[in-house]
């Protein structure tokens, strides 16, 4: 899913400026998803029911979510204070552990949204490779026909995972600090090319016939990748 960077930045802006309106966090938290499903059902219409190449059209979803967030914050949120206004998740300390030297304040003094994703990796690397839905959706992956011939609705089972990784996708958007618009978008297209080069590498491990890189893998690559840009 080369789109990626589409979802997280297009989360990022709806979650900032929802939030900005509304005045509250929270609600902005609970806007960011759907820009992560609309990028994913783009994706789903012409990646799976079309069948253009999906690196081909991730990429241009990407552009089109970067130029439209740039386009609407130059026009509409420059002028706008209402919309464009500094909201803050609160920071959750978990005692003794965020005392840790050099990793404690990093990985133990964070938002809610961190700490979901921790509890995501680990259910997803049990999900994925010990569940029925993980071998269903790993099965209209890497065996299609396959799947369908034993009963399995392959496109709606595509759909609806790439729905469901768009939501998350959303979320994570607004993981940067601070629910401003102009703040997150920076954030988020920061990470656009490192993002890009880490699924490209994904993608490349499994077209040679490996499963590729666990939850657990995907996340310590990114937690690499974040240090190298900070």
């Amino acid at each position: 899913n080369i789109a990626i960077e589409g979802q997280l930045l297009g989360g990022a802006f709806l979650g900032a400026v929802v939030a900005s309106a509304a005045g509250s966090p929270w609600v902005g938290l609970l806007a960011a998803p759907l820009a992560g499903v609309l990028v994913a059902l783009l994706l789903a219409l012409f990646g799976l029911k079309y069948r253009v190449n999906q690196v081909v059209v991730g990429v241009v979803l990407n552009v089109l979510v970067s130029g439209l967030t740039s386009f609407l914050f130059s026009t509409v949120l420059t002028d706008s204070k209402n919309l464009n206004q500094a909201m803050h998740l609160p920071t959750l300390l978990i005692p003794g552990l965020a005392q840790i030297p050099v990793i404690g304040p990093v990985l133990f003094k964070q938002t809610i949204l961190v700490y979901l994703m921790y509890a995501a990796v680990a259910v997803l690397s049990f999900m994925l490779f010990r569940s029925r839905w993980g071998l269903r959706m790993r099965a209209v992956g890497e065996h299609p026909k396959a799947a369908d011939t034993v009963g399995i609705k392959v496109m709606r089972t595509r759909v609806n995972n790439l729905m469901l990784g768009g939501d998350a996708r959303g979320c994570a958007g607004l993981a940067a600090d601070g629910l401003e618009a102009a703040h997150a978008v920076r954030v988020a297209r920061q990470a656009m090319f490192q993002h890009l080069i880490l699924q490209l590498e994904i993608n490349k491990t499994s077209q040679m016939g490996e499963e590729g890189l666990k939850p657990l893998g995907n996340f310590l690559c990114e937690i690499f990748m974040r240090l190298g840009m900070s």
